[in-house]
């Protein structure tokens, strides 16, 4: 989400990629004890990462009878450039292991995504009659699974974080468009990346490997890309 102190930014020719490079700065310093940290602003975040999170759902799955990579893909690129939301708890915690959210901030993002990700699906099947059903096992083995979502997690992870959280401002403003690139080869590889939408497609308890897989991804690709930073800049 993007903190309502920070108004300017959404004024900005690339104003989601920076929304959220600039929650990440402010979050940090909340962490540090600079900012005082208020639930209001955390609750408004959370309220729109329920809102972006459901359309990337219903966009997503909508898009299955025709090709559920691209609408994912073009989803994820026009709401990152648009609101700058995480939309996935993956990326949230890998914020949260870099110190760019607090706990609280994770929990009710994580819960606005499920919540947001449940009801597009909701809506996918309501309005537009389409069948959704959970998603299935690389070859029937939950390691190959949990391989797959934390090597693809990893690499979508790091296009965010050198893009449009930490990129020059001349690379972060081509970060949407870099996300929506990296959304596209992982989704055409067969990987979900995102255990709020394979929670919410199968609306039931799914496989731990679509949990824990973009989390160890995300989260691994995040402190290597902070570490890395700090050793060359």
């Amino acid at each position: 989400g993007v903190a309502g102190a920070r108004p300017a930014l959404r004024v900005a020719n690339a104003r989601g990629a920076r929304a959220l490079r600039a929650q990440t700065e402010t979050t940090a310093a909340e962490v540090d004890g600079t900012i005082e940290p208020g639930w209001t602003r955390d609750v408004a975040e959370a309220g729109m990462e329920l809102f972006t999170t459901a359309l990337l759902s219903f966009a997503a799955f909508g898009a299955a009878a025709g090709s559920g990579a691209v609408g994912c893909a073009a989803a994820v690129g026009a709401l990152v450039f648009a609101f700058g939301t995480q939309m996935n708890p993956g990326v949230s915690l890998a914020l949260f292991v870099t110190r760019a959210l607090t706990l609280r901030q994770l929990v009710l993002n994580v819960l606005a995504q499920l919540t947001g990700a449940a009801l597009g699906a909701m809506f996918v099947r309501k309005i537009l009659g389409i069948a959704l059903t959970g998603p299935a096992l690389v070859a029937k083995s939950a390691g190959k699974t949990f391989t797959l979502e934390a090597v693809t997690s990893a690499l979508l992870m790091s296009v965010i974080y050198n893009t449009v959280l930490r990129g020059a401002p001349a690379v972060a403003a081509v970060g949407p468009g870099a996300v929506s690139l990296a959304v596209l080869a992982v989704s055409l590889m067969g990987a979900s990346c995102n255990p709020a939408l394979s929670f919410a497609k199968a609306l039931e308890p799914v496989n731990w490997a679509f949990w824990l897989g973009p989390m160890v991804g995300c989260s691994l690709a995040a402190l290597l890309c902070e570490w890395y930073q700090r050793q060359t800049f």
